[in-house]
């Protein structure tokens, strides 16, 4: 890819994008986004507008989430855990990698979307979350699926759901939560953004640049064993993506009071 020289920044936290949002626009510099970027409506003050200082460039990849269950949990469909929760005096826990990330927020969703009450129990990383669901100590997680696959496959988890559009290519026995919930779509993923005002032709050449590594044999041979999706499009195509996730994960987290210093 001769056309990017670029400085890619590696974490789509707040600091790194803050540094994206004022590097020139020259198209010499991008961040590696994931889902975070997405959910700026939670009451925090950013150094930065994240409707209006980036301009996307392509979406990289996508990866499926899933809600898996501790082994003893009484539920094993959508349909079932609703109805544990329905008949609980007290809110199911449930859990994910962190605060504000898509797992909490898909718990909030579903939350919503049934009618249920939950509450989410926050963990610093994906592994002591997973640690303390396996040992019972909290029944519900959403992860990434490949993160929680190896324990679903060892019989220490197992799987309720998966949490996008389609069932998952591996697990295709098992209904997804939009089968209950339709329109329910979550999906972890990660895209390419630069700053505001590269002009056009810049961000064309890039995105073009990418996609032709992205839709590669070789890059889908070299992603496929951690569970990851190619997922190449044009500016356009995930300035729109972008615009649509930004307005859904506003709501759910508005109606969900959560806010940027929970912990």
């Amino acid at each position: 890819m001769k056309a990017i020289a670029a400085a890619l920044l590696l974490a789509a936290g707040v600091v790194a994008t803050a540094a994206l949002a004022k590097s020139p626009a020259d198209g010499y510099t991008m961040l590696v986004a994931t889902n975070s970027l997405l959910t700026p409506a939670i009451g925090q003050k950013l150094p930065y507008d994240t409707a209006k200082d980036f301009a996307p460039v392509s979406m990289v990849a996508t990866q499926p989430v899933a809600l898996v269950a501790n082994k003893s949990f009484p539920a094993n469909t959508i349909p079932e855990l609703v109805a544990v929760a329905r008949k609980s005096a007290q809110p199911l826990n449930f859990t994910s990698p962190g605060p504000r990330g898509v797992g909490h927020l898909a718990g909030e969703m579903l939350k919503q979307r049934a009618g249920i009450e939950l509450t989410h129990i926050n963990y610093n990383g994906s592994a002591p979350a997973l640690t303390d669901l396996i040992a019972g100590r909290v029944p519900l997680m959403f992860d990434i699926w490949h993160s929680a696959k190896r324990y679903v496959d060892s019989g220490e988890l197992k799987l309720i759901a998966g949490a996008g559009g389609k069932r998952l290519g591996d697990a295709p026995q098992v209904a997804t939560i939009a089968e209950t919930y339709p329109g329910f779509d979550v999906i972890a993923f990660n895209a390419l953004v630069a700053p505001a005002g590269v002009p056009a032709p810049v961000l064309d050449k890039l995105s073009a640049d990418i996609r032709s590594v992205v839709n590669s044999t070789e890059f889908a041979d070299r992603v496929h064993h951690l569970g990851i999706s190619p997922a190449g499009n044009t500016p356009q195509e995930l300035e729109a993506w972008m615009h649509r996730e930004m307005l859904r994960w506003a709501e759910i987290a508005t109606a969900a009071n959560i806010k940027a210093d929970d912990r």
